[in-house]
């Protein structure tokens, strides 16, 4: 019935769904992906056989955000567009309410269009609104499709993924 399937972010995908779309289409196959963007930790050698093409270009992040996510990942030989942006910043905190307090102030001063605030669950996502609903104006990214919030947003990871945001504090 089809003569090729492209399958995009294919590394999100767990090892049931890349069973199932393997066997379900008879027909050449194409899956993009990038192993260091994947949601789940996992080996991709199970149902994929064919040829593997690197593609070296990233035209997605800053320098700086790149030169980070290196000091974090190997990224080594994949090249970036010269786009140049803000240095990273990490802070550690001595207690959650020093974080929020910190949340507080950064979120209050923002003068950009889009913040996104990611958290590594949705449960996660859900305590930290509620911590800052009433202390400033965000809004928070359920599993509604339909509900995407603009401004300042607090989203896990598995909801913002793909989303671009002028700004991340994560």
């Amino acid at each position: 019935k089809y003569n090729h399937l492209l399958v995009d972010e294919y590394q999100d995908l767990n090892i049931f769904e890349r069973n199932v779309i393997t066997r379900l289409f008879n027909c050449s196959k194409t899956f993009l992906g990038d192993r260091n963007q994947g949601l789940f930790v996992q080996s991709y050698n199970d149902v994929f056989n064919g040829d593997i093409i690197t593609l070296n270009n990233s035209y997605r992040s800053s320098k700086q955000i790149f030169d980070f996510l290196n000091k974090i990942i190997d990224n080594k030989g994949v090249n970036t567009v010269n786009r140049i942006g803000k240095e990273v910043e990490t802070i550690e905190f001595d207690s959650e309410s020093m974080m929020i307090e910190k949340l507080v102030e950064e979120i209050n001063n923002y003068k950009g269009k889009s913040l996104g605030i990611i958290t590594k669950s949705f449960k996660d996502s859900k305590r930290l609104y509620n911590k800052l609903k009433d202390k400033c104006n965000v809004n928070m990214l359920n599993y509604n499709g339909k509900d995407i919030k603009r401004g300042i947003v607090i989203g896990c990871i598995f909801l913002t993924k793909g989303l671009e945001f002028e700004k991340v504090i994560v």
